[in-house]
């Protein structure tokens, strides 16, 4: 199963325009990338440019095409102008996240369900709190992805034990 979202950014006249990524909607995942890798408005319109994109990775994108598995013809389109709202029901959407780049430069995002309730969250503060749900923080991890039980338990464990060993140099000093 796939887990798409939406990526979009704000127009100078209000309205947003996106373009439909495939797989890993995660914050963990394309919500991390966007914030790390895609920081400036050139880069977010370079993306824009590509249109459908099957998977973001931190250099580049692969397209999204009719040889996609999961392939929706209905999000297969370049950027265009898109109403947030549309995306907020997880009954009637297949999206799981909305990512969206402000005319402020800056990253926001919300989950499927909760835009007309909590509006647009600023993106990194939304990342370190899915992280300090995790017990452990964002620098930690290398990589960008979804984190499954066993990964979130050996990730808490091995942050444990750094914070110990930590500890003790500390102490030794």
């Amino acid at each position: 199963m796939m887990w798409p979202c939406y990526i979009c950014m704000e127009n100078e006249d209000g309205t947003y325009r996106g373009i439909y990524c495939h797989t890993l909607h995660w914050l963990t995942g394309v919500g991390a990338m966007l914030s790390d890798h895609y920081k400036n408005r050139k880069s977010v319109e370079w993306l824009m440019s590509v249109g459908p994109i099957e998977r973001l990775s931190p250099t580049g994108v692969i397209p999204y095409d009719k040889d996609t598995e999961g392939y929706r013809k209905e999000f297969d389109h370049p950027a265009q102008l898109v109403d947030l709202n549309d995306y907020d029901d997880p009954d009637t959407t297949p999206i799981g996240y909305v990512y969206v780049y402000g005319l402020d430069n800056k990253w926001r995002c919300f989950e499927s369900g909760e835009y007309k309730t909590k509006g647009l969250t600023d993106l990194d503060e939304a990342i370190d709190e899915e992280y300090k749900g995790y017990g452990f923080p964002r620098n930690f991890v290398k990589g960008y992805g979804i984190f499954f039980p066993k990964d979130i338990r050996m990730y808490q464990e091995m942050y444990q034990k750094s914070l110990k060993k930590q500890k003790e140099k500390d102490a030794e000093m």
